[in-house]
């Protein structure tokens, strides 16, 4: 699975934001994205549509994050430290 998208800051900690950014020059055509935040064991936390995460209640530790879009899929690790 080619990973299309890059989250920054990551590790971030719990009252901050992710950005969601297309890393590859000439990949963005203005896609709205679809994310989901899944624990490590499969569990929903967020889901959203925008291109910024907020990563407010999120406890420590590692997830997983879905990103979608029209043609593209991604799953990255986003990593929590307070």
């Amino acid at each position: 699975l080619k990973n299309y998208y890059s989250l920054f800051p990551n590790p971030c900690s719990s009252n901050s934001r992710v950005t969601i950014s297309e890393p590859e020059q000439g990949m963005g055509n203005g896609e709205e994205v679809v994310w989901s935040i899944y624990s490590m064991t499969g569990g929903l936390f967020l889901e959203g549509t925008s291109n910024i995460i907020d990563c407010d209640g999120l406890s420590n530790g590692s997830y997983v994050v879905w990103i979608t879009s029209a043609t593209k899929v991604s799953r990255l690790p986003l990593h929590i430290i307070n």
